[in-house]
């Protein structure tokens, strides 16, 4: 059986629209399967690849158009359902705090990382 062997730099990084070191400790992580065909050659097998992406999109749940959609669907709910101009302002300063503390977790984790 013939399986197809992908380059961090060619292959994974670039299909998955990351940065290469980003692969580099996935991989070092143990999250991704890859072999090592030297002492810094790494490759990873396709079928491994697919496993992975599949499970990162299990993880992330809905797509981020669908997670927009939700959003908009409930914050008419909200505009509609109130007399309350202020209330409305309010939920949309949480959903961008929440949107921005979000980001800050994952560039700590993706640091605390990338320190290890």
């Amino acid at each position: 059986m013939d399986e197809t062997y992908l380059t961090i730099a060619e292959g994974v990084a670039e299909l998955l629209k990351l940065n290469q070191q980003t692969v580099r400790n996935t991989i070092d992580r143990g999250d991704l399967r890859a072999v090592r065909v030297g002492a810094r050659r790494v490759r990873i097998k396709q079928p491994d690849l697919d496993a992975f992406s599949a499970a990162g999109s299990a993880m992330m749940g809905p797509s981020e158009e669908a997670a927009r959609a939700t959003f908009s669907q409930a914050l008419e709910v909200v505009n509609a359902a109130t007399a309350n101009p202020e209330l409305a302002s309010a939920l949309r300063r949480l959903a961008t705090a929440s949107t921005r503390l979000g980001a800050w977790v994952l560039m700590r984790k993706s640091d605390s990382a990338s320190d290890e």
